[in-house]
């Protein structure tokens, strides 16, 4: 049997050239509703690492955001997953008319080993709904005494996790639309770092990591996900994504032709709820 960091690393692999696609681009628009909601006091002094940053998903909020200021703070992308890289520098060269692109490095790093930065390196850093992805609470917990190392005095890290993402409501709804309710129950599929939803989770676990708590401070945001092309992906996920196949596990030929209709009553539904797909994330901001 796969260990739990080799299955990991076969999932973001999996996912890695079509991350953000896949993800209908959520985590990139919660934080950029950070970002327009919030003053991280980024500037073009600012040295910022976008750790454990899949295809830069932070990143592709950030710079935007910066040029709309005229801010040219020195950007560093690191994730352990070379796709991860490699779908980040695709990115980067489709942005050869931007100068802080072009500047972003992007390198192979496991976040729970910066040692190739030194302590004190970097004035910000985000990780954007990558803490719960480090493995046990023993590695959370080294990953984030690495983020409080590679701090300077006065830095600031910016954590997000989910507060509400109805991937998995969505899954469970299509189960109990083909198979009921009982069935759905027994098959649910686990998701992955659940106790990061509660409120005050992420937060503690800086604190352990060595924030002072009263550094400490946790607020929300939420974005609703854009039609078009970013439902679309959302949906493809939802189709043939791991969780979706494990979802299906158990279901006839038959039953399984059924799926894509039982999605897509399940988003419909969570639209005539929330007028759109409903994010929402816990943004924990702790200063060093």
């Amino acid at each position: 049997m796969a260990n739990p960091d080799e299955l990991r690393q076969k999932y973001f692999t999996f996912i890695a050239p079509s991350y953000s696609h896949l993800t209908g681009n959520t985590t990139r628009d919660n934080f950029a509703s950070v970002l327009s909601q919030r003053d991280l006091n980024i500037t073009s002094a600012s040295v910022v690492h976008d750790n454990a940053a899949g295809p830069g998903t932070a990143t592709s909020a950030l710079i935007p955001w910066a040029e709309s200021r005229g801010l040219s703070p020195k950007i560093v992308v690191t994730d352990y997953i070379p796709g991860m890289i490699q779908a980040f520098e695709k990115l980067k060269s489709s942005h050869t008319d931007s100068k802080l692109w072009q500047s972003t490095e992007g390198k192979v790093v496991n976040s729970l080993d910066l040692s190739e930065f030194p302590d004190g390196h970097f004035t910000h850093t985000i990780d954007n709904f990558s803490v719960s992805t480090f493995g046990n609470k023993e590695q959370q917990e080294q990953g984030l005494r690495e983020v409080y190392r590679t701090l300077g005095e006065g830095g600031l890290a910016v954590f997000l996790t989910w507060k509400r993402f109805p991937v998995a409501e969505f899954i469970e709804q299509a189960q109990a639309e083909i198979k009921g309710e009982e069935w759905a129950g027994e098959h649910r599929v686990p998701v992955n770092g659940a106790e990061f939803f509660q409120e005050g989770y992420l937060a503690k676990l800086a604190v352990q990591a060595g924030w002072n708590k009263d550094n400490v401070q946790t607020t929300t945001t939420s974005s609703l996900l854009k039609e078009g092309e970013d439902e679309e992906g959302l949906f493809k996920f939802l189709q043939s994504s791991p969780p979706a196949m494990l979802a299906k596990r158990g279901l006839t030929e038959e039953e399984s032709a059924k799926w894509p209709e039982a999605i897509k009553h399940a988003i419909q539904k969570e639209k005539e709820s929330h007028g759109g797909i409903l994010t929402e994330s816990w943004v924990v901001l702790a200063k060093k």
